[in-house]
């Protein structure tokens, strides 16, 4: 009996039917496909957290092109890789592309266990190398694991009866994946790239696999067309790619977003803005007339005139603004209130150097010295002040002159023109105790006294008889962290200090001027980051400013109590100072006269803009708003500073005629710097081209090298030697013509070779062993030129020639780090050499154990007592520790060095790493469990450690059920504690030792 013939909907499919077919064009489309969801994902929800940053629906539909036209792009690239991978695992076994696809797995999965364990903690880990292995068979694991589930998986789902679970797949699929785009966007911001690109692939590949889960029961048979398929990945690479970068460079606003808030997109356009600025795609717009500010200023009543009395200029590292409160700095916030207060002052540079420079000239001394001119030409307040007829003095620590020494060497060599000098590392109670000594033994009949004390300045020291902030803080602030509490202390520190310093000055010099300034803020996370130095936001930039009168009498008639609610700067002390003392200022004085806001009566005329900048980046700020620009992407964000205190949201598409006002402004100073110091003989549009390039405008180097060929030899040089510092230039050589001289010649070679001319580096590398003798580089190799050039050659002499000669942290950082991976015997001398600036030191030791070499324990040893910096010390700590643990002949005087520190330390970093370092024994009374050890006497202290790489627990308890809380990895117990409760977290090792005597 025949049955009826089945439909063939009813039959179902063999588990290897839909596989076996799947061809390379459905391989493509699908990559293509993916990468346009993963782009919906991200527009989706940066619209829905940052919808305020456009304004209409064309700048959201804007925004959804430009994403699309990225992911889409890349998603080509990636659509061309698995093709090739396609081809080659086709019709394979599905055991067998299991394990093709996890041997491939090897190279990313190296990748990012070498990044994941580069730190300097993770390096010093005992077991580093067989860590990283094992993240490398984590990962080629997980892969073979996860292509056998996909596999099953996507037979199930190939059913056609399986509509259900791939709806439900795909529904997991768009949560996972909006998922890793909110932890890319708020998670680790800014820091540890490896761990972004790690989820920002993952996203990508979530978006694939929603296409192959919704598609599952259609992508049985493939319909050829594989040239077709590979064509279009290929005209969408080149669209996706044209029409964003030509879209970014049209909208400001749009580019600012998307390098903000859309992580993904912003790891794609960053590459392309750069490639458009080297190819010569940006062009200069012309520059805004100059407006006479002075006019305005002309305009201004005259403020309070104090004739001649002392001026006690006061500035202290790394405070900021927020920290001026009666709980923190009580003497300060008194003198605030009895004097004038400015509200909202801002430092130039978010650097001690600069912003003191800047504060101590009255110009802006971080972009003139960009431009060529000589620090040594500008003049100081101390020099006006001794030609006044008064005793100058200054008290202030190296660390002042550690960033960009060799551009302030002038002022450094001159000591900023003070007389009487101390000029030496010290803490606070001893710098006051110096400048009373002054007084008492100078007897000056009017004084000029500069004193900078260095404390808060990182790291942050726990001080006898100062407590830690309250956790709290300002009401509404969130809870601090303990850095941030230490960082209070200190403070505290200070403000106690400048107590007994203010008493002693009201009494013996009645009627001083005191100014209380800082030179920049301190970021604890705020945007991501830590410290200052790298960012234009208000935590590092806005500092108090303080000006009082030290007797009540006269600062009834001189300066009334007020608070300055306008924008003002560093660079307006001086002037202001002055202005005061009615001693007339320096025309060439780019900061504006501050008493006329110091009077109670109200103004009328506008305040002027201020600005400030840190490499690439500037900023300007006109009334309510600032804007942050970073010059080497052309992109910039404007804020609302009284809507938007926190600097959260950029509101450049809400308003666009702001935003192109202050970037008006901001041309207008870049432009207008120079000419108040001496004019150039060149043209205008030429001066104005060389002035960009030089305060760091990556567009400036295309329209630059386009003017070679029509300049003279001298002006032809400068241009090189301008191009050798801005970002590469491609397909430089056929604009440029034959140099007149050697150095030129060179120049040019660099020039060339920077943009990717391989013959030009070949050249450079023999010019470089050419000059590796004793004769010494030449006059135009610069040590920055040579440090990149040594970099290029890894010629460890060249190398280490470069490190000897180098102050800039970034370039000794990597010279350190090449020289280590060498293993070379020659590079130890040049490593010990490299130590010497502070800002580098850190990673200079970890290259000095990355070498190995056990000639370095002896000097290590005899320089650790003497360390000032806690992060370093930790470091030299694990690395006297890991040269010992290699070297049985140096073991021993390592032992000695780290013991007798931990005799005398006081920071709990450096106890936790020194704990874990000496290991178990008798030396230094170490064990292993607590329960043997006597019960601490007043003499006596016990300290808890955890093995470093092991994550700390949360509380400690102890038997009796007393909690204890661990700071920086380690504990203090109680002198009766006698033992720990049982548990899983059991300390790793303990130290007995006698208390360190108080400093």
């Amino acid at each position: 009996m025949v049955g009826p013939r089945p439909s063939p909907r009813s039959i179902p499919p063999t588990p290897a039917s839909p596989r076996a077919s799947v061809g390379i064009d459905v391989v493509t489309r699908t990559v293509l496909a993916g990468a346009a969801v993963a782009a919906f994902i991200e527009v989706a929800l940066v619209l829905v957290f940052s919808g305020p940053s456009f304004e209409g629906v064309f700048e959201r539909l804007s925004f959804f092109l430009v994403e699309l036209g990225l992911f889409v792009s890349i998603g080509a690239a990636t659509a061309l890789v698995a093709a090739v991978v396609w081809a080659i695992l086709r019709g394979r076994a599905p055991e067998l592309r299991a394990r093709l696809l996890a041997l491939m797995a090897c190279l990313p999965s190296m990748y990012v266990a070498r990044a994941a364990f580069s730190g300097p903690r993770a390096r010093a880990l005992p077991a580093h190398d067989l860590l990283v292995g094992s993240v490398v068979l984590v990962g080629v694991f997980t892969t073979y694991a996860a292509v056998r589930v996909a596999a099953s998986l996507s037979s199930r789902l190939a059913v056609p009866t399986a509509s259900r679970a791939r709806g439900r797949t795909v529904v997991a699929l768009l949560v996972l994946a909006a998922g890793l785009h909110v932890a890319d966007q708020r998670v680790l911001p800014r820091l540890y790239p490896f761990f972004h690109l790690g989820l920002q692939a993952l996203g990508l590949g979530l978006g694939v696999a929603i296409v192959a889960a919704h598609r599952a029961a259609r992508v049985s048979r493939s319909r050829g067309g594989t040239v077709g398929a590979l064509l279009l990945a290929l005209g969408c690479a080149v669209v996706g790619a044209g029409f964003s970068t030509l879209t970014l460079a049209r909208s400001r606003a749009l580019t600012t977003v998307l390098l903000d808030r859309a992580p993904g997109g912003s790891t794609l356009a960053r590459p392309l803005l750069r490639a458009r600025l080297a190819l010569g795609g940006a062009r200069l717009a012309p520059p805004p007339p100059l407006a006479p500010a002075e006019v305005a200023d002309a305009l201004l009543p005259p403020g309070p005139r104090l004739g001649s009395r002392d001026v006690i200029l006061v500035t202290v590292d790394a405070l900021r603004a927020d920290r001026l409160l009666p709980s923190v700095m009580p003497t300060v916030s008194a003198l605030a209130a009895g004097g004038v207060r400015f509200a909202e002052a801002y430092s130039q540079v978010p650097h001690t150097s600069f912003a003191v420079a800047t504060l101590l000239t009255g110009k802006h001394v971080y972009s003139l010295s960009s431009l060529g001119l000589d620090a040594a030409s500008h003049e100081t307040l101390a020099q006006i002040m001794r030609r006044e007829r008064y005793k100058t003095a200054a008290f202030f620590p190296p660390a002042v002159f550690f960033v960009d020494h060799e551009r302030l060497a002038p002022l450094e060599r001159s000591a900023y023109g003070f007389e009487y000098v101390k000029y030496e590392y010290l803490d606070a109670t001893h710098r006051t105790d110096q400048v009373i000594d002054f007084f008492e033994t100078e007897r000056p009949a009017h004084a000029f006294v500069w004193v900078h004390y260095l404390e808060p300045h990182e790291p942050y020291e726990l001080h006898p008889g100062i407590t830690a902030g309250t956790p709290g803080g300002p009401e509404g602030a969130p809870e601090r962290s303990d850095a941030q509490l230490r960082y209070d202390g200190e403070i505290r520190y200070v403000d106690a200090e400048l107590a007994r310093l203010v008493a002693y000055l009201r009494r013996a010099r009645p009627g001083a001027l005191l100014v209380l300034a800082a030179d920049h803020g301190e970021e604890f996370g705020e945007h991501g980051g830590r410290y200052h130095g790298t960012t234009l936001y208000d935590e590092q930039l806005r500092v108090p400013l303080v000006f009082s009168l030290l007797d009540a009498s006269s600062a009834s008639a001189g300066l009334p109590a007020r608070v300055v609610p306008d924008a003002v700067g560093l660079v307006d002390v001086t002037p202001t100072i002055l202005a005061l003392l009615g001693v007339p200022a320096s025309a060439k004085m780019r900061g504006r006269d501050l008493a006329p806001f110091m009077s109670p009566a109200p103004l009328s005329i506008r305040p002027r803009p201020v600005y400030a900048e840190i490499d690439h980046k500037k900023m300007v700020i006109d009334g309510p708003y600032k804007l942050l620009c970073d010059l080497e992407l052309g992109t910039c964000a404007l804020f609302d500073r009284v809507r938007d205190p926190g600097e959260r949201r950029d509101c450049s598409g809400e308003q666009p005629e702001v935003t192109a006002r202050l970037r008006g402004l901001l041309d207008r100073f870049m432009a207008g710097e120079a000419r108040f110091e001496k004019r150039a003989a060149l043209p205008p549009a030429l001066a104005r081209l060389f002035a960009r390039g030089r305060l760091g405008e990556a567009q400036v180097a295309p329209e630059l090298v386009a003017q070679l060929p029509s300049l003279d030899e001298e002006t032809r040089h400068d241009a090189l030697v301008l191009l050798a510092s801005l970002p590469p230039v491609m397909d430089a050589r056929p604009a440029l013509v034959a140099p007149g001289s050697p150095e030129d010649a060179a120049l040019l070679e660099l020039v060339c070779a920077r943009g990717g001319d391989v013959a030009a580096q070949e050249r450079l590398a023999r010019l470089l062993e050419s000059v590796d003798g004793d004769a010494g580089a030449p006059s135009w190799l610069s040590a920055e030129r040579a440090a990149r050039l040594a970099l290029g050659s890894r010629s460890v002499p060249a190398m280490a020639r470069a490190i000897e000669n180098l102050d800039e942290p970034r370039l000794i950082e990597a010279l350190a780090g090449a020289l280590a991976a060498s293993g070379d015997p020659r590079a130890l001398d040049a490593l010990l050499i490299g130590l010497a600036p502070v800002r580098s030191r850190q990673r200079v030791a970890e290259a000095i154990l990355a070498l190995g070499d056990p000639r370095a324990v002896e000097p290590l040893a005899r320089w650790l007592p003497a360390e000032p910096y806690v992060p370093v010390r930790t470091a030299m700590v694990r690395v006297l520790a890991g040269l010992g643990q290699r070297h049985a002949e140096v073991l021993a005087r390592a032992r000695e060095a780290l013991v007798a520190l931990a005799a005398t330390e006081q920071d709990g970093s450096v106890l936790g790493a020194l704990v874990a370092a000496i290991g178990p024994g008798r030396v230094g009374e170490l064990e292993i469990a607590i329960d043997q050890l006597p019960r601490a006497t007043p003499r006596r202290e016990r300290i808890v450690g955890w093995q470093e790489g092991i994550e700390s627990p949360h509380e400690l308890v102890l038997a009796d059920g007393r909690v204890l809380t661990p700071v920086d990895g380690i504990v203090r117990l109680p002198s009766d504690a006698r033992q720990l409760r049982k548990g899983e977290h059991r300390p790793y090792l303990v130290l007995d030792r006698p208390v360190p005597p108080t400093p």
